[in-house]
Order: C-alpha cells, then sequence, then structure tokens
C-alpha cells in the first residue's frame, strides 16, 4: 500500500551534506574563539570543537527529519532538489521565476540592512563592532552557513513544523493550510531567526543595551520574512539563494 505522503529519503541526505558543508565552514572561527577565551577552558579546546559539531550536528538532523516530514504536509518544499534528485527534467521555466524572486529580496533587504545598519551604529555599544571585526566571519562561512545550514534550520525545519503545528490545531478541515498561519509561521520563525544570533552577539559585548536586542531581531526579521515568503512561494532553494546573495552584497558593501 502506497500511503499519500511518503518520507523522502535521497532529499534528506542531499539536505544533510548541504547542511554540514555549512557548520565545518565555522570550523576556523570556532578555534579562533576558543583561542580568544581568556578564562581556562574547561576541556581542550580539540574536544570544545568535537562536542561542538556533535551537538550541532544532531540539531541539524532533527531539524531536516522534522522538515522533511512536515513541509510535504503542508505544500512547502525543495522542489528543484526533489526533481534532480529523482532525476526529471528541470526546465528553464521552472528555475526562472526562483531566480529572479531571489534576486530582488536581496537586493531590497541588503538596501534595507544597510539603512538600519546606518541608524544603528551610533546607538550600539562600542565593544560590539570592535569585537565582531576581530572574529569576522570569511565569506565562504557567510556564504555556506548562512545560505545554507542557516536556512535548514530556520525554514525547513522551524517554519514547516510550525505551519503543520497550526494546520493540525486549527485548519483540520481544509486541504490545505490558511495564508493567516502561513504568514503566522512566516513571522515566527524569522522571530526564532533573529533570537539566534542573540548568544553570539552578547558575547561579543559587555555592555549589551535595548537597542543592540532591536537591531539583532529588526535586522534578522526583516530578511527572515523575506526568506521564509520565497521558502513559501518558491521553495527552499530561492530562500537559500536570496540568503547567500544577501551576504554577498553586504560583504561587498562593507
Amino acid at each position: 500500500m502506497t500511503s499519500k505522503y511518503y518520507f523522502n529519503w535521497p532529499l534528506l541526505w542531499l539536505l544533510f551534506v548541504l547542511g554540514i558543508s555549512g557548520q565545518l565552514s565555522l570550523l576556523p572561527v570556532l578555534n579562533t574563539l576558543l583561542s580568544a577565551v581568556a578564562a581556562p577552558l574547561p576541556l581542550p579546546q580539540w574536544s570544545l570543537i568535537l562536542l561542538s559539531i556533535l551537538q550541532t550536528t544532531m540539531i541539524l538532523l532533527c531539524a531536516l527529519i522534522l522538515g522533511n516530514w512536515c513541509s510535504v504536509r503542508v505544500n512547502l518544499g525543495a522542489p528543484l532538489f526533489a526533481a534532480w534528485l529523482a532525476q526529471k527534467p528541470i526546465r528553464w521555466r521552472d528555475v526562472q521565476a526562483p531566480l529572479l524572486m531571489a534576486g530582488l529580496v536581496a537586493i531590497l533587504s541588503s538596501v534595507l540592512l544597510l539603512c538600519l545598519q546606518q541608524v544603528a551604529i551610533p546607538r550600539l555599544p562600542a565593544d560590539f563592532f570592535a569585537n565582531s571585526s576581530k572574529l569576522d566571519l570569511p565569506l565562504y562561512s557567510r556564504l555556506l552557513y548562512g545560505g545554507l545550514t542557516e536556512e535548514l534550520l530556520v525554514r525547513w525545519g522551524a517554519m514547516s513544523f510550525l505551519l503543520w503545528l497550526f494546520y493540525r490545531i486549527f485548519c483540520r478541515g481544509n486541504l490545505t493550510p490558511s495564508r493567516t498561519y502561513i504568514w503566522l509561521s512566516i513571522v515566527l520563525s524569522a522571530l526564532l531567526f533573529g533570537l539566534g544570533h542573540l548568544p553570539a552577539a552578547l558575547m561579543l559585548t559587555t555592555s549589551a543595551n535595548s537597542f543592540l536586542f532591536i537591531y539583532l531581531l529588526l535586522g534578522n526579521g526583516i530578511f527572515g520574512v523575506a526568506a521564509g515568503w520565497l521558502f513559501w512561494r518558491y521553495g527552499l532553494e530561492a530562500a537559500m539563494l536570496a540568503h547567500m546573495l544577501i551576504h554577498l552584497m553586504l560583504y561587498m558593501a562593507n
């Protein structure tokens, strides 16, 4: 008997490889961060790095399994990856709209984020920018971790789960989730995206103020909402591409 929904194992492993590549790109930065810690480390540095990799790998795997199971039930997906794995032809018209919209979202979001940055700089703790420059992520880490791993954690995992949860609780009589709950899942996952940046930001300053929290939540939330919309309308690949393009544009602008 064939179920209406099936678990796409090839897609899971493809996304796992993409997510792991982003995590591994952070290893040089993690090594630098641990070397800069003034207090004695509770364990040897290599073991802390290994534990960090294991922890983040388990979180990634949970997000991927959750996303694979939930997304297909609420009409979310990664259509281009799925077509490629199924050896189906991918036509230009299948790629054109995701490429165009990802580029437009990246340009608009980059402009908004640069404007926000100019407003925020005088109001943020001075040591935040000084320490940020010391631990500045290389471009390849921004592209791989931001564009791949973060999208898998936040959009594929969190947003898919939230939308499935709302659908199960509030929309059981409908064939598809309503737009209200789609947008609610987009906004909530964007807030989670912003909150996820707080721990690292707090490590970079000893004088955190309320504007730092607003800056992080608003800055990450702007793109988080845009990426969620792309995921909903054009698939995971469009959100990943837009995230990569934003990091590339901001890197060039700064």
